[in-house]
């Protein structure tokens, strides 16, 4: 497995973002994660100019979601279908559109500066000659990093299993590669999706960590204490998926009642809270912030001390 620093999704769409997060790689919220239709030159100029002209000349087209307006960024020819809330005005909507964005950037820009090694994944179908040209532009910008580009494109004459692989060295620091898969069916291989073939997706993925969820994990498998999950929802679920990934099984899963839960999940053991020792490191699959720190509480009067509540870095929106 290949060790990240930072994840970051460059189009041409929402769909490279969503994988990241689903195989636990994606740890922080960046301004272009679920944005569409941008180009590559589009990227380099953005962090050329610190995003300054980032939506700001902005007009409304066509049809968003049931939530959502469809809003166009004029200038850097990007479409915004998730950000700008139909309740809100569409100035008021860019207000509070840009001050999110401007502390995702620095922060990104920060998490950039700060790193050795960077991931960028997209979904394009431009050659290997233009995204090499890309990343010598990037590495520009952010010069001494070792930086993979990793581009999934599709063709349909490909069945949903198979998988084309092509790659290019531009030098010691900056890679290419390019899988080509059949990118329109479901995980049940029928139907199209917008999430695309998942399943090949992490069949790539699966071969790359992200660092910070790499070293929580390694606390973890390095600690003799038992490693239980309180919850056995959604997140507790994805929490197993994440351990698997970097090869770390939980030993149980813990419930205050066991009626009405399931028996186990993904092969782990659902168990009464009070079957587990008091020494066991538990993570709290509770998404809300209130009532994980209920939930916390009432575990530490019960004797446990060794408590996590999920880091939202481990399980990015």
């Amino acid at each position: 497995m290949e060790i990240y620093d930072v994840y970051m999704s460059i189009g041409w769409a929402c769909r490279p973002a969503h994988q990241l997060r689903i195989n636990g790689l994606r740890d922080e919220a960046f301004p272009l994660d679920w944005q569409k239709d941008y180009s590559l030159d589009t990227v380099i100029h953005l962090f050329e100019t610190n995003f300054e002209d980032f939506f700001k000349n902005i007009k409304e087209e066509g049809v968003g979601d049931d939530n959502s307006r469809r809003v166009i960024d004029v200038n850097n020819h990007i479409i915004s279908l998730h950000h700008f809330p139909k309740e809100l005005s569409l100035l008021d909507g860019q207000d509070r559109f840009l001050e999110s964005m401007t502390k995702r950037y620095q922060n990104q820009r920060d998490r950039i500066i700060n790193a050795n090694k960077l991931f960028l994944l997209s979904n394009r179908l431009v050659s290997l000659d233009e995204m090499g040209k890309f990343l010598k532009d990037f590495s520009t910008i952010f010069p001494n990093k070792e930086i993979k580009l990793v581009n999934i494109r599709n063709d349909n004459n490909l069945n949903s299993e198979e998988i084309i692989v092509n790659s290019k060295e531009i030098n010691d620091l900056l890679s290419i590669i390019d899988y080509t898969i059949n990118d329109t069916y479901d995980d049940s291989g029928n139907e199209y999706d917008w999430k695309g073939n998942s399943k090949a997706w992490k069949n790539i993925l699966d071969e790359y960590g992200n660092h910070h969820t790499y070293e929580i994990v390694q606390k973890y498998k390095n600690d003799k204490n038992p490693l239980i999950i309180y919850g056995a929802g959604q997140m507790c679920r994805a929490l197993i998926n994440i351990f698997n990934k970097y090869k770390c099984k939980p030993d149980g899963i813990a419930v205050t009642n066991i009626e009405g839960n399931p028996k186990e999940v993904e092969g782990i053991i659902v168990d009464n809270i009070d079957n587990y020792p008091k020494n066991s490191n538990i993570i709290i699959s509770v998404k809300n912030i209130n009532m994980a720190e209920e939930i916390n509480r009432y575990l530490k009067n019960k004797g446990y001390k060794n408590i996590s509540n999920v880091d939202k870095s481990v399980l990015m929106e």
